[in-house]
């Protein structure tokens, strides 16, 4: 092979790898360019959902809610406390009550035991004055 030609086919392979490497690259940028601005799309609705719609600190308004809630379980267990004592003593009532209603009723009945007995006596009595007067 004449230098000549080979000259001409390494020219050929050299402009054929660089026309190729060419159009990979415009190909490759052009998918980079298009995935880009899709990003950018993708981003921009992204800012759009977590942007601050509202004039205040997120995380301020957040720890005044905490401090908020904080404060008012606080005063719900103070006021469980006060009802938990104040369940405590009408427990300690109402435990006293019915011992009384118990001891009431233990009296009453002794109450009607006696009085049936004074009753029959007393008609015992009806009977025997009834009984001597007749003989």
């Amino acid at each position: 092979m004449d230098s000549g030609w080979a000259q001409i086919i390494s020219a050929l392979i050299m402009i054929i790898f660089g026309g190729s490497s060419w159009v990979g690259a415009v190909i490759v940028q052009r998918r980079t360019r298009r995935e880009v601005r899709e990003v950018g799309r993708d981003a921009a609705l992204v800012r759009e959902q977590v942007k601050n719609s509202h004039n205040t600190n997120l995380r301020e308004e957040q720890d005044t809610r905490h401090e908020q809630v904080m404060r008012k379980l606080s005063t719900i267990e103070s006021t469980q406390r006060i009802h938990g004592r104040s369940i405590e003593r009408l427990t300690d009532d109402v435990s006293r009550l019915a011992d009384a209603d118990l001891e009431q009723s233990r009296q009453a009945a002794r109450d009607r035991a006696r009085v049936d007995r004074l009753t029959e006596r007393q008609k015992e009595n009806r009977n025997g004055n009834n009984n001597s007067g007749q003989h």
